[in-house]
């Protein structure tokens, strides 16, 4: 039970969506035509995106966040790199979890200690 003395203005949760998550199905961009033109077999339907604006929207799973996203409660951050890529999933995320460089190795940082 979450106390109603707690002042969430001040509380910033991150989801990390690890695994197989496919981050163009998650905030889908169902106005572009080549995200139909080059996914013919995993595009979701226009019709059923939780549109956010003109271009993007919500994956139909994530219907619970759309009252969040409505009261400006909730942010999605796209397209997010870092410089001197290694493209290794795994170090990518130790990467952003300890926000090191992509030369240093860090035992723990401000999302994570490993």
């Amino acid at each position: 039970m979450i106390e109603r003395s707690i002042n969430w203005n001040r509380t910033t949760i991150f989801i990390e969506l690890d695994g197989g998550n496919d981050g163009l199905n998650t905030i889908v961009p169902y106005s572009d035509p080549l995200y139909f033109g080059l996914r013919p077999n995993l595009a979701i339907n226009a019709a059923n995106v939780l549109k956010l604006n003109r271009e993007l929207g919500f994956n139909p799973g994530l219907k619970p966040l759309l009252p969040l996203w409505n009261s400006g409660d909730l942010a999605a951050v796209l397209g997010l790199g870092y410089p001197n890529p290694n493209y290794s999933h795994f170090r990518g995320v130790d990467i952003w979890n300890t926000a090191s460089n992509s030369n240093q190795i860090l035992r723990q940082g401000w999302l994570t200690e490993l």
